[in-house]
């Protein structure tokens, strides 16, 4: 008699429990409250399974208010991505942004404790490293944490607007010698990355060039994925910039979650066609390099933006001739 009750019990629960998740499923906040108040476990698989439903703030936000290890499940997680980048991938931007500012809240105690590991990890969860009434590159400073000012420097944080104006683009010799060598360092290189975006968005040969010469790293990226030659086609139809980066080695890829099209697709879809014809022989040459170098993953992503398979390089080498050598 017992065992039978026990399995009676145990089939209710389980169907209550498929209740819950097609209660999340349709997105229907008020029967998954329902279900949640009669005493159905909640785990972090509810969180994934609610970042990949819909954009329903309310269900994510019941979620994580209710248990704290599906809290800390935002950025300690079980899947391949995160639920910011789950939900970010299937275009649930409320939650993906309701997410990203809670993480972003956890970024900002962690930074002011010196946890790098932690930042770290927010980070790869999808964390911002300031929110707009932050000033966390002053708290890292403060901890003089080289590594830590590296990782937000590289992630987009907040810099002085005076810094970001100066003519010389570097930190003057005061700031340096206060700052110490490394920190100075680490920032004047994020100073440089960070005007060569800017010279291409505007536009500014003259810059791009200053930057170039300072060592800019023409493939450096922004917080969001954008590379300055990404900057440049998105901002203008600048030929000369574009020819600059792309003769000096930069790269035809970018990182952008929230830019789909390639350079290419983008440049006929402003109409740019100067540099779409240049990009689409640039891409021919950059296919044909990565085979050379046997880097896949590159000549994979230039195969699926249309690199022609036929091309011959100077040497009148097809991209065949190396991929057998």
């Amino acid at each position: 008699m017992a065992l039978g009750c026990q399995q009676i019990s145990d089939d209710i629960l389980q169907h209550a429990q498929t209740q819950l998740e097609e209660s999340i499923k349709q997105s229907n906040f008020a029967l998954f409250v329902t279900y949640c108040e009669a005493g159905i476990p909640i785990t972090p698989d509810l969180l994934y399974l609610a970042c990949t439903s819909s954009d329903n703030v309310e269900i994510v936000d019941y979620l994580v208010k209710k248990d704290r290890t599906i809290y800390e499940a935002m950025y300690n997680y079980t899947t391949l991505d995160s639920p910011y980048h789950l939900a970010k991938k299937n275009k649930f931007n409320k939650v993906a942004t309701y997410i990203k500012y809670h993480l972003t809240i956890d970024c900002t105690e962690a930074i002011k404790k010196n946890d790098v590991e932690l930042v770290k990890q927010l980070i790869r969860a999808g964390s911002s490293v300031d929110l707009t009434n932050t000033n966390n590159l002053a708290e890292a400073l403060r901890h003089r944490n080289d590594t830590l000012i590296q990782i937000i420097c590289e992630n987009g944080v907040k810099l002085p607007f005076e810094w970001l104006q100066s003519d010389n683009i570097v930190l003057s010799p005061a700031i340096e010698e206060d700052m110490g060598p490394d920190i100075a360092f680490t920032i004047n290189r994020n100073l440089i990355n960070r005007r060569l975006r800017l010279a291409a968005a505007t536009g500014d040969f003259q810059l791009l060039i200053k930057c170039q010469r300072l060592g800019a790293d023409i493939n450096s990226k922004s917080c969001d994925g954008s590379t300055a030659l990404l900057c440049a086609v998105q901002n203008g139809n600048y030929f000369r910039i574009v020819h600059s980066l792309v003769s000096r080695g930069t790269t035809m890829l970018h990182s952008n979650e929230n830019q789909s099209m390639s350079l290419i697709e983008l440049c006929n879809k402003k109409n740019y066609g100067i540099i779409e014809s240049y990009l689409k022989e640039q891409l021919n040459v950059q296919f044909a390099a990565a085979i050379l170098d046997d880097d896949r993953h590159n000549a994979t992503a230039f195969a699926a933006f249309g690199a022609d398979f036929n091309y011959k390089d100077e040497q009148k080498h097809a991209p065949l001739y190396y991929a057998i050598q």
